[in-house]
C-alpha cells in the first residue's frame, strides 16, 4: 500500500512539468528554424535561376551579329546575377531559324561559354529531335530564335531529411539542378548570328 500511494502522487506530480516538456519540444523548434530556411533558400535558389536565364535571354535577343567575346561573357553575366559562387553554373546558347523548304530547324550556332555545357553544344542533329525541337514553337519560313539554356546545382546548407514537393522537382532536400529552357525571338533581326560565322543569305 505503501509503494502504491507514493507511485500514485508521483503520477499527480506536475513538479518540473514545463521543463520536460521543453526539453520534449526544443530539438523539434530546431529542426522547424532550420527546415523553414531551407525550404525558403531553395525557393529563392530556383527563382534566382529562372530570372538569371530569362536576363541573358533578353539581352541576347537585342543584339544582332555577336562577337566571340560577348557570348563568353555571358557566362560571367549569368554567375553575377546568380550572386552565389558555391553553386555550379552552365549556360548554353544556340541559335536557330526554321528551313521550310526541309521543314527542318537549321543551326545558326551553339555556343556554352567556358565550355561549360557538360553535355556538348547542339548541332543540326539535335535540334531537329526530340527534346529540343519538341519544346520549339511554330516558325514561319526564314523566322529565327534565341534558346538560351542554363543548369544551376543547388547544395542545401542543411541537410533536413524530409521528403517533400518543390515547384517542379520531388525528392528530398539534397543537392538538386535547376535547369531552364528559354525560347525567345530576336527583337530587330530575323535572325541572331556570330560575327565569326556570318548567317546565311538564303532563306
Amino acid at each position: 500500500m505503501w509503494l502504491a500511494n507514493n507511485f500514485r502522487q508521483f503520477l499527480r506530480n506536475e513538479d518540473g512539468l514545463v521543463l520536460v516538456e521543453f526539453l520534449l519540444l526544443f530539438p523539434m523548434l530546431v529542426w522547424l528554424f532550420i527546415a523553414l530556411f531551407v525550404y525558403w533558400d531553395v525557393f529563392r535558389a530556383a527563382n534566382t535561376a529562372q530570372k538569371g536565364a530569362y536576363s541573358i535571354a533578353d539581352a541576347i535577343s537585342r543584339q544582332g551579329q555577336l562577337s566571340d567575346d560577348y557570348v563568353d561573357g555571358m557566362q560571367e553575366v549569368f554567375e553575377f546575377l546568380l550572386n552565389n559562387p558555391s553553386s555550379p553554373s552552365e549556360l548554353l546558347i544556340t541559335s536557330i531559324d526554321y528551313n521550310k523548304t526541309d521543314e527542318e530547324y537549321r543551326l545558326m550556332f551553339s555556343w556554352s561559354p567556358e565550355g561549360k555545357w557538360t553535355d556538348g553544344v547542339h548541332d543540326e542533329t539535335t535540334i531537329n529531335e526530340a527534346p529540343f525541337k519538341d519544346r520549339i514553337p511554330l516558325m514561319a519560313a526564314g523566322d529565327g530564335v534565341l534558346v538560351v539554356e542554363t543548369l544551376v546545382k543547388y547544395e542545401p546548407a542543411f541537410d533536413i531529411g524530409f521528403n517533400i514537393l518543390i515547384m517542379a522537382y520531388s525528392g528530398s532536400l539534397d543537392d538538386q539542378e535547376f535547369y531552364q529552357f528559354i525560347v525567345t525571338r530576336p527583337r530587330f533581326d530575323r535572325r541572331i548570328c556570330l560575327i565569326s560565322s556570318p548567317c546565311p543569305t538564303e532563306l
